[in-house]
């Protein structure tokens, strides 16, 4: 679900993780009371898309260092969207850091981190979710 938040903001992006018999859904986390909620669909292909763009931006940030372990955080709502196509997100991840960096990682409920608007680093934690992180540790040559 996108629900709703202040003007100009983005929709914030939630998850049922199961339809009880009732109809009623067990959330992902809370929904703010009284704000409107839009069903979205999602995308295989733009989901490994966003995993191969993660994989370069976490190679990019290691500015030359050599990457010895990939970290890949992946948001359960990933898990069911490529439930057919299971592990396609880490090759994904593969096909741009190599074979010979070993991944770790599993599937998680989201991350908490400062979104660093108006600044980076400060402000609340926030919770996000329906993503990817990927992590990569390096060492000096």
């Amino acid at each position: 679900f996108g629900v709703e938040q202040e003007a100009n903001q983005p929709l914030l992006l939630r998850s049922a993780l199961q339809v009880n018999p009732d109809g009623s859904l067990r959330m992902h986390t809370e929904l703010p009371v009284g704000r409107n909620a839009h069903l979205m669909i999602g995308s295989a292909s733009n989901c490994l898309q966003a995993a191969e763009q993660a994989a370069s931006l976490a190679l990019q940030g290691l500015n030359g260092t050599r990457p010895v372990l990939g970290l890949v955080l992946v948001d359960t709502a990933w898990r069911s969207l490529l439930e057919a196509r299971a592990g396609d997100e880490i090759q994904a991840v593969q096909r741009v850091l190599g074979d010979e960096i070993p991944l770790t990682g599993g599937y998680v409920f989201g991350q908490l981190a400062r979104s660093g608007i108006p600044e980076p680093g400060k402000g609340a934690p926030e919770l996000f979710n329906q993503s990817l992180e990927v992590i990569l540790f390096g060492e000096s040559e």
